[in-house]
Parts: structure tokens; C-alpha cells; sequence
């Protein structure tokens, strides 16, 4: 979408190349990230959901608060649009485009039988909000 990679740099991620993980003991783990030119960011995934949300909506997106996709609505094969829970209640909402933006273990990936682990590449990531 238009404006979103201007939207995300404008948050200043942390560029991430691989990450060192340090126990209490001090044994730690390095995994490097392989294969790119570009370093992979890192930012508060607050900050990501509200700038994607923002260049959404500037983009024309209808934006459903409060609600839950918990199932896809399929139509001759095809995907027409979700299927949402709000307050104990569902309801569908039609789309020309589904973008499953919900996780690794995505309602929409999972739906569409896409959840399969790749045979070599593994990935790992801690996070942790502290005061």
C-alpha cells in the first residue's frame, strides 16, 4: 500500500542483522540472518499497528474496531471476505482483498491451509515490555 514504507521508517526501527540471546548464567546464543542485503527492523509493535492503521484508513480501507476474524467467507473457491465476531455476535464483511495481518498463527493462513514450516529456515524472537 502507498505510504507505508515511508510511514514505517518514519518510526525509526532498530536495524537487526541477528540477535544475541544472554541468559542470567551468561550463556548466551547469536543467530545471524543470512541471505540479505537488507538488514531485517525492529519496532514497538504498537507504533507499527497505529502507522499501518493510519496509512489504511488515509488509503480508503473501512476499518472494523472491536471485532474478531474468526473464519473466512468463501465463494466459488475463492476468498470474498471474513467472517467477524463483535460482542457474541458474527457477522460478514465482504472484501475484494483479504491481507491476513494477524500472526504467525493466522485465522486466514490457517484457513487457506498455509501454516507449514519451512524445512530449513528457523527464526526466533523474544519480546518484553518493562517500566
Amino acid at each position: 500500500m502507498a505510504g507505508t514504507i515511508p510511514a514505517v521508517r518514519q518510526l525509526a526501527p532498530h536495524p537487526l542483522r541477528g540477535m544475541t540471546l544472554v541468559s542470567p548464567d551468561g550463556t548466551s546464543f547469536r543467530g545471524e540472518y543470512r541471505g540479505r542485503d537488507e538488514p531485517g527492523f525492529s519496532v514497538r509493535r504498537l507504533a507499527l499497528d497505529a502507522a499501518l492503521l493510519d496509512v489504511a484508513r488515509r488509503a480508503g480501507v473501512e476499518v472494523r474496531e472491536g471485532a474478531r476474524v474468526c473464519g473466512l467467507l468463501r465463494e466459488g473457491g475463492a476468498v470474498a471476505g471474513v467472517v467477524l465476531e463483535r460482542g457474541g455476535e458474527t457477522e460478514t464483511a465482504r472484501a475484494r482483498v483479504v491481507a491476513a495481518a494477524d500472526g504467525r498463527r493466522s485465522v486466514v493462513a490457517r484457513g487457506l491451509g498455509l501454516l507449514r514450516e519451512h524445512p530449513r529456515m528457523r527464526r526466533f524472537a523474544v519480546r518484553g515490555y518493562w517500566e
